[in-house]
């Protein structure tokens, strides 16, 4: 939410093993995970799962503007790292990264300039710097949260479970 609490970002996800086909479930129309305007109700962006890479066996979710158009990437920056990287396709890389000492994660781009932090796991407070994509951010976020907890990509079956958040 903003300053006042008032939400500005809807998401929906899922932690299915194959995301809804069915444009009547949230999020859906085989999404992972979408964001919507709580202003406007529009999709500013969303997540599919993307097939492993046979290389690195990295599980990865593409990233969807709102014209639905692929714009970027995000998966762990190896196997045993606890940082995610999501690529843009206009070459800019983002840095999600958890510090399980300080009890925060910290979303930076590649020069380092630090455009998010959270605060706090319980409840998790997110604090966007001044001139970060807010929406990108939260993005980043909860898809690195996703592949963190292992349902992109799995191969077993798991329970359908559908998580929301107000943002």
């Amino acid at each position: 939410g903003d300053v006042n609490g008032m939400p500005v970002l809807y998401v929906a996800f899922t932690l299915a093993q194959t995301p809804s086909t069915s444009n009547q479930d949230v999020p859906g129309n085989g999404k992972r995970m979408m964001i919507r305007s709580a202003l406007e109700d529009l999709i500013l962006a969303s997540c599919v799962d993307v097939q492993r890479d046979s290389d690195t066996g990295l599980a990865s979710l593409a990233i969807l503007g709102r014209d639905e158009e692929r714009r970027g990437v995000i998966h762990a920056s190896n196997t045993t790292s606890d940082t995610y990287v999501a690529i843009l396709w206009n070459g800019v890389r983002i840095l999600i990264q958890n510090c399980d000492q300080a009890k925060a994660t910290y979303v930076t781009d590649e020069d380092g300039w630090q455009m998010a932090c959270t605060r706090a796991h319980d409840p998790r407070l997110l604090q966007v710097n001044p001139g970060a994509d807010a929406g990108l951010v939260v993005l980043a976020l909860l898809s690195a949260d996703l592949l963190k907890l292992g349902v992109v990509g799995q191969d077993e079956t798991t329970r359908r479970t559908v998580g929301r958040q107000d943002i």
